[in-house]
């Protein structure tokens, strides 16, 4: 089996395995070969493989009724789901909830509220985030041979320290007294640009320069949302009340897509009838799913979990000793390892040999992406580690085989 009937344009792996099924935080490839998944589906299988409570709430609700197209007909579970996610995001405020597919058409809903809610039309977000790649998301995205900017769509600079933070700041702050600007976006915390955590003020001055300018802020919590970060919700970290997030991913653990919209009400309703609206948006057993991931989280000690081996995975890594390992960054079990560009890919590549599923990501390819299942226990973390800490040796003495370096020189990740 070769994935050759697959456009090219969704195909990005990091070898040619085929994956046939998983089980609690491993997958296995079709010659049942076991990999430790530390991608969990890009951040999305938050509880591992082979959960029952997730397969039986969708039986229960499909058994009942399968499907309304809820702009219709409405049904229960989407109403029911609403107020519990509504409950969970910050701000005590009145809230509302717009259902969707994936995170892509999320954020094409987010900004079309903030525009119509402002009545203006430009958007702030940053270089480097990844935001989607439809409509109106592909040119909020700003990432090499995906986004597509048009003249209301301004990227700046993520910050990476103190100075590069006040060049943003300046340049945000003149782009809002010169335009007209709806809403800044932002990701909590940049995912796939590499793990990159701004400051706290960073953060709050995005919040205040929109306060000051009735401007909408988006927080893009598709990849950091529910858990993954050590809190329900990334922007938690920072102490601030986004107008509007975006979620998907995570929020059905991978059982089913499915993104949401929760914002504030008058927000959230300045968009008409139809304006944003999807056969599938609100299906029942999906809705179903993803209420019981909140119920997984709130009446279990995951986020706890995730805190505590989330800081053991980081203390491990930093105890390994060598030239190769630049920097390590990260809340809860977001982690990324940064390493020379040229040999990112050689290691994950051994990594997977070895039954260690590793991702890449980084503006050049150059941040060793870990986004386990939060499962995730500290024996497998161990193992994970005396693996990855011998393939860094191979890599010191030169010791790779041939056939992993003809390998990593045929991956191909996002943006080249």
């Amino acid at each position: 089996m070769n994935t050759g009937i697959i456009g090219k344009c969704m195909k990005m792996p990091i070898s040619s395995k085929i994956f046939t099924k998983g089980e609690g935080a491993y997958i296995f490839d079709s010659d049942n070969q076991k990999y430790i998944d530390m991608m969990s589906g890009a951040s999305v299988a938050i509880f591992g493989y082979g959960n029952n409570c997730f397969t039986e709430a969708y039986s229960k609700s499909a058994n009942s009724i399968q499907h309304t197209c809820f702009c219709y007909a409405p049904n229960d579970w989407a109403i029911k789901y609403a107020e519990k996610i509504a409950k969970t995001t910050p701000g005590k405020f009145s809230k509302k909830v717009v259902y969707g597919l994936s995170g892509s058409d999320a954020m094409d809903g987010a900004v079309k509220m903030a525009r119509a809610y402002t009545k203006k039309e430009g958007i702030i977000s940053f270089k480097n985030s990844y935001h989607g790649s439809t409509g109106i998301s592909i040119n909020v995205t700003s990432w090499k041979g995906i986004s597509k900017i048009t003249k209301n769509h301004h990227h700046i600079h993520f910050p990476k320290n103190k100075e590069e933070e006040k060049s943003s700041l300046k340049i945000i702050r003149g782009i809002v007294k010169n335009k007209e600007v709806a809403a800044i976006v932002s990701e909590p915390i940049q995912g796939d640009a590499g793990v990159i955590i701004p400051t706290t003020t960073f953060i709050k001055s995005i919040w205040e320069i929109c306060r000051q300018n009735n401007m909408v802020t988006i927080v893009d919590e598709v990849q950091t949302g529910m858990g993954r970060t050590g809190k329900f919700w990334a922007i938690e970290h920072f102490g601030v009340i986004p107008d509007i997030i975006v979620a998907a991913k995570s929020i059905t653990a991978g059982y089913i897509p499915m993104s949401a919209i929760i914002g504030r009400e008058p927000i959230v309703d300045s968009i008409e009838k139809g304006q944003h609206v999807f056969t599938y948006a609100g299906h029942p057993p999906s809705c179903a799913i993803a209420m019981e991931v909140i119920n997984q989280i709130e009446s279990g000690s995951i986020i706890d979990h995730v805190n505590d081996v989330g800081s053991y995975f980081i203390s491990k890594i930093k105890e390994i000793k060598s030239s190769i390992i630049k920097d390590v960054r990260g809340k809860g079990l977001m982690i990324g390892i940064e390493v020379d560009p040229k040999i990112a890919k050689i290691i994950i590549a051994r990594c997977f040999e070895k039954g260690i599923y590793f991702g890449i990501f980084g503006t050049k390819n150059e941040v060793i992406r870990i986004e386990p299942p939060l499962i995730i226990d500290k024996k497998i973390i161990d193992k994970t580690i005396s693996i990855f800490s011998k393939v860094i040796k191979e890599v010191e003495t030169n010791k790779i085989p041939e056939h992993i370096l003809d390998q990593a020189g045929k991956m191909v990740s996002i943006g080249n």
